[in-house]
């Protein structure tokens, strides 16, 4: 696989995920590994009435546990979902993409600040155990 390109995978079932798209970057003349960013499209069973939802999660490097993918954006400063969608929706209009994120939404809708975004990523790192909030802000922008 050749750095700096993104690769699109569709994932044999049963899977966890459908989907997962893929970027190895690397900056050349580094002597640092590439950095791997990954975007995979998970179904979610609800436990109410048993149906099936689709949510997108990251991972970042340097973090163990998966990240939301709205929760990724409000970090970034991205805060509305109007403006997430804006990033993320080439037509803002198509209400079939839209119906199809809600899921990914709905998962962060109360985090909507980015010092608790940023908080939430830096929480999940091997690297800050027992540290105040303000070091984890900070670790989780020098992440990003």
């Amino acid at each position: 696989m050749t750095n700096n390109f993104v690769y699109v995978f569709k994932k044999k079932q049963p899977a966890a995920f459908s989907w997962a798209a893929e970027i190895r970057s690397y900056c050349e003349g580094s002597i640092d590994k590439p950095s791997t960013f990954t975007v995979k499209l998970y179904s979610k069973i609800l436990n109410h009435d048993k149906s099936q939802v689709q949510v997108i999660r990251c991972n970042i490097p340097y973090i163990k546990d998966e990240i939301p993918l709205v929760l990724l954006f409000r970090a970034l400063g991205f805060i509305s979902d109007k403006e997430i969608l804006e990033m993320i929706c080439y037509d803002i209009n198509d209400k079939s993409l839209i119906e199809l994120l809600r899921p990914t939404f709905e998962e962060t809708e109360h985090i909507n600040e980015v010092e608790i975004a940023l908080d939430y990523i830096a929480k999940r790192s091997n690297s800050v155990h027992n540290t105040t909030k303000q070091r984890r802000i900070q670790f989780g922008q020098d992440i990003l």
